[in-house]
Parts: structure tokens; C-alpha cells; sequence
């Protein structure tokens, strides 16, 4: 196993058991609560971290980008953003949390890729 597949998998290991209250959370206190879980598993995280023009990473964590969706976003336009994400120098890997399940390659560019999906990780089943 690749040092970015095991850092994308203990990344999104951090991420698995975010908990923030209610419905109709805002992305700002989701990324808040993630951020809050990765400084707590060790993780040293920067926010907001301008990889190029149009990328801007929510965080970035060992050169791994993490991007926070709330809702289920289109899968299609999240890996589109992933891609950009990716093809930039030094991101070795992507962690998408979303609220709902959104299915993702498990690669992107020969780069690992994890999907965190916090509804299913909290034990409810929403449509």
C-alpha cells in the first residue's frame, strides 16, 4: 500500500465519526467539525488553501485535500472538482465528506480517493 493510499484512509478514519447537530447544518460548521476531528486525531489541518486559481482546497492535511459538501452534491461536479484538485502540485490524495452517500472513484488520475458520507456513519438512513 502507497504512504498516500494509508494517509487518505487514516484521514478519512478521522473524519468517519464527525458529529454536528441537526439538519440543515451549514458548510462552515461542518468544515468547523472537521477540522476539529483531524487537530484531534493528530492531524495538523490548514483551511481554505489556494492551490490555484478556481481551487480552493476547504482543508488540506499532509497533502491531501479535504473537501466538505453538505447534502448529497452531484457526484459528477464533486469529482470534477476533485480532478482539479488533484492535478495540482503537491495533493497526493482527496477525502470528500458529505453528508449523504455520493458515489466517487476510488481513484482519480492514479491518485487514492475516500468518501466519507456522516448520515451513514450516524447510523440513519435518509433518502
Amino acid at each position: 500500500m502507497s504512504a498516500a493510499v494509508s494517509t487518505v484512509e487514516a484521514v478519512a478514519a478521522a473524519l468517519r465519526d464527525v458529529r454536528v447537530g441537526g439538519f440543515g447544518v451549514a458548510e462552515t460548521e461542518l468544515r468547523d467539525a472537521c477540522e476539529a476531528a483531524l487537530k484531534g486525531a493528530g492531524f495538523g489541518a490548514l483551511r481554505e488553501v489556494r492551490l490555484a486559481p478556481r481551487c480552493r482546497a476547504d482543508l488540506v492535511v499532509d497533502e491531501m485535500v479535504v473537501e466538505v459538501k453538505c447534502g448529497r452534491p452531484h457526484a459528477g461536479a464533486l469529482a470534477g472538482q476533485l480532478h482539479r484538485y488533484l492535478g495540482c502540485p503537491g495533493i497526493a490524495g482527496a477525502v470528500a465528506v458529505t453528508e449523504k452517500r455520493t458515489p466517487l472513484p476510488a481513484e482519480i488520475d492514479g491518485k487514492p480517493v475516500a468518501s466519507v458520507a456522516l448520515h451513514g456513519a450516524w447510523g440513519i438512513a435518509l433518502p
